[in-house]
């Protein structure tokens, strides 16, 4: 469906787009493409960012105003434009902030919907090398936001990224779009950081597994879910899972990583919707540990005794 509404209607105004439920146009929303205004006032808003990102070491979110491309709906404050949306994402960055700075980190992204999350980070962080992966449509639109802001000299669009076979042809400083069969380049490759935010519980644990495996090489990693999962569905056809991707599943799948924070995650609002189900976790990388095979004399002198 949203292909079709992308052949026809194009991104001119994406990120204003108001539509019913399960027509075309709104299947943007439903990967955070989408800014609209919520009935507060800007400076109410501003305030609860503030609230919810107080004591981060994150850049000052004055430094990070949002794009008008797009056409999306928002405010000026002193000065500068922001939007819920752009804001939300920012709350999710101050608080990777306090586990990690960003600077001159490689950053993986998988799941990256429209990209504005790793356009912010690359605002704050410009030496930062960012890796993006996600699903048709969702990474075409990414592609074409990524294209209008940013300069060639910093983006590899998909065009030119999808020609990359290893993760050692990544160059430090610029920030890839790849589609989510790309996945296999960071098997073997370790890197600073893994991110999924609200993405992997939209898919079954087995696949899940299969990205957290490729992405092994994380030496931390962010998830923001639903961490009770979605619901299962009543039968074939039906909305929901086939099986639910919970806290447990993650557990599973990183037995190198210990969850050092868990907290709600919050919208920049001044009150958040009753119906808001997500945590934010940060993973640290465990010491790695010796095995036996990788210490012969150890077993050795084990078994001499």
């Amino acid at each position: 469906m949203a292909v079709s509404y992308i052949r026809e209607t194009g991104l001119k105004d994406f990120r204003g787009i108001r539509a019913p439920k399960r027509t075309p146009a709104a299947t943007f929303a439903s990967f955070g493409a989408v800014d609209l205004m919520p009935p507060y006032a800007g400076a109410d808003i501003m305030a609860a960012v503030a609230k919810y990102a107080a004591g981060s070491p994150a850049k000052s979110v004055m430094d990070l105003p949002a794009s008008r491309v797009g056409s999306p709906e928002g405010f000026e404050h002193e000065g500068k434009f922001f939007t819920m949306s752009w804001l939300s994402y920012y709350l999710r960055y101050a608080y990777v902030s306090r586990h990690l700075d960003l600077s001159n980190k490689i950053i993986v992204e998988i799941g990256s919907g429209s990209a504005k999350q790793a356009h912010l980070l690359k605002m704050a962080h410009p030496d930062a090398t960012i890796l993006i992966f996600d699903i048709p449509p969702q990474i075409y639109v990414a592609n074409q936001y990524l294209k209008a802001v940013l300069g060639p000299d910093v983006l590899v669009p998909f065009e030119k990224a999808r020609s990359i076979k290893k993760f050692s042809q990544i160059e430090r400083g610029k920030l890839y779009v790849f589609g989510n069969w790309h996945i296999d380049i960071l098997r073997g490759a370790t890197f600073d950081l893994l991110w999924n935010a609200a993405s992997f519980q939209e898919m079954e644990p087995d696949v899940v597994r299969h990205y957290i495996n490729a992405a092994s090489g994380a030496r931390d990693v962010y998830l923001m879910q639903t961490m009770a999962g979605q619901g299962v569905a009543s039968a074939p056809g039906r909305g929901g899972v086939i099986e639910a991707t919970t806290l447990e599943t993650y557990r599973a799948a990183l037995p190198n990583h210990a969850m050092v924070s868990q907290a709600p995650a919050h919208l920049a609002l001044p009150v958040q919707p009753k119906r808001w189900p997500y945590t934010e976790t940060f993973w640290k990388g465990r010491p790695q540990v010796q095995t036996v095979e990788k210490a012969p004399g150890l077993l050795a002198r084990l078994f001499r005794r």
